[in-house]
């Protein structure tokens, strides 16, 4: 596997999906957060951009993991809203 970078927010993750311009070898997503956004009656868009990574990383074949945010610290840092990639460059 060539070097690894990450990848954090929904934009940055669901992009290099999207584009299939580097490979993106596993998404992350915090667990914590991930549960709390899906009991709520709320967070209506924070659903949506799971339903479509979760979508999106299944067509392209690429494994979802879920882990506590201080397990990956790298990949959770700043405002990545639970979501982070490993990819290459």
């Amino acid at each position: 596997m060539e070097d690894q970078l990450y990848l954090s927010g929904y934009i940055s993750v669901y992009s290099a999906l999207l584009a299939g311009s580097r490979p993106v070898y596993k998404i992350y997503l915090d667990r914590d957060r991930f549960d709390k956004v899906m009991k709520s009656k709320y967070h209506f868009p924070e659903k949506k951009q799971y339903s479509y990574l979760k979508k999106l990383s299944e067509k392209r074949g690429v494994p979802t993991k879920f882990v506590k945010g201080s397990d990956m610290p790298e990949a959770f840092v700043g405002e990545s809203g639970g979501i982070a990639a490993a990819v290459g460059e």
